[in-house]
């Protein structure tokens, strides 16, 4: 989702990262301390369980109460430097040819806020049934929302973080952060055996991402008696210049006893195991949220070991289900019930992909539902 990291960059202060540490709580050594630690991590485990196969069922349920209208115009903002970005947009292109509707793509420069500002302007122009955009905070189109309201339109944001929902922006899309968050935590608490010593690596300028480690954080602080928390909360101006990296190489290196690096979106860490191969930095486990097809190829070569996947594609479908069910006047659940999510290893990681497949037959559940197909 970090594709757009560059639209912030121009009001942002520029680089610098905390390395502010907070323990978790550390083990006493007595019996009692041992138990629990023992239980804790055993509901750990049992926690990530569920996770561990590849989903298999979308997250709405309840079908469409008529037939989609045909003939409506979808408008999608889509960012031009991420891959997630143009896989979005193709799940879009996709779902709404299901229905008898055409998708309109204006592309815009995620290093310029104008340019978001003149295509959500220019996506009025199509009288679209709605328009969407990716991971992109709500401050920066708060503007435009009134002119969506006058016009009819509704916005669907997909995963910006936190969303002022409302008449016009029905929805927050996808946004399951709090999930992932524990996904993850639980993960390293397992993993370590209740003992890990984690370094966070986090932008929190970006909603999204920073829910991901609230809950990460917090799953470990109140779950793991033995373990601590270190963490890197890096700026938008460091993942552009591609800075993240050697700050947490730098990190490892001034605290050795650091063993894992959990990262809230495997696209901050490109070449990390590289990186720190080259620094003589070993036995740090490497795992976190949100896999790129390179993290993915890292599990597989045994230098990387566990990340949630991440279904851009899924994504664009799940967009069209909500302007469905909003042009019906459904009730639409939270997030639209969330993007199904797997926690990957060598053992299931399978083809490395920038974009996760399972659901494997996701579109034709959303079609079923809909009434077409």
């Amino acid at each position: 989702m970090l594709g757009i990291v560059a639209i912030m960059s121009m009001t942002m202060a520029a680089c610098s990262s905390s390395g502010s540490s907070s323990s978790a709580g550390a083990s006493s050594g007595s019996a009692t301390a041992s138990s629990t630690g023992s239980a804790q991590v055993t509901a750990a485990k049992s926690f990530i369980a569920p996770y561990l196969s590849a989903p298999t069922k979308i997250g709405p349920t309840t079908p469409l109460t008529s037939k989609a209208p045909s003939g409506k115009t979808l408008v999608n903002l889509m960012c031009t430097t991420s891959p997630q970005c143009a896989t979005i947009n193709a799940g879009e292109v996709l779902a709404a040819k299901a229905v008898g509707w055409k998708l309109q793509t204006i592309p815009f420069d995620s290093t310029n806020v104008a340019t978001l500002i003149s295509g959500m302007k220019t996506a009025l122009r199509y009288h679209p049934v709605a328009v969407s955009l990716s991971g992109i905070p709500q401050a920066l189109w708060q503007s435009e929302i009134p002119a969506y309201q006058a016009a009819g339109v509704p916005i669907i944001p997909q995963q910006t973080g936190p969303v002022s929902t409302s008449a016009t922006v029905p929805v927050n899309e996808g946004d399951d952060s709090s999930v992932v968050g524990k996904i993850v935590g639980n993960w390293f608490i397992a993993n370590s055996d209740g003992k890990g010593k984690a370094l966070v690596v986090d932008i929190p300028d970006f909603g999204y991402l920073k829910e991901i480690t609230t809950s990460m954080d917090s799953t470990i602080s109140s779950g793991c008696p033995g373990c601590s928390i270190t963490s890197l909360n890096a700026t938008i101006a460091q993942q552009a210049g591609n800075t993240i990296v050697p700050a947490v190489v730098s990190a490892l290196q001034r605290n050795r006893s650091i063993n894992y690096v959990l990262a809230a979106d495997g696209v901050l860490i490109p070449g990390l195991s590289s990186a720190m191969s080259a620094a003589g930095i070993t036995g740090v486990t490497v795992g976190g949220a949100l896999a790129t097809a390179e993290s993915e190829q890292a599990i597989l070569n045994g230098t990387e070991t566990a990340f949630t996947t991440y279904n851009s594609s899924y994504v664009g479908w799940q967009t069209v289900d909500i302007v469905l069910r909003d042009i019906e006047k459904m009730t639409i659940p939270p997030f639209d019930s969330g993007v199904p999510t797997q926690l990957v290893t060598k053992a299931t990681v399978g083809t490395p992909n920038d974009s996760a497949t399972a659901p494997a037959n996701y579109p034709q559940q959303f079609e079923k539902l809909w009434g077409v197909g």
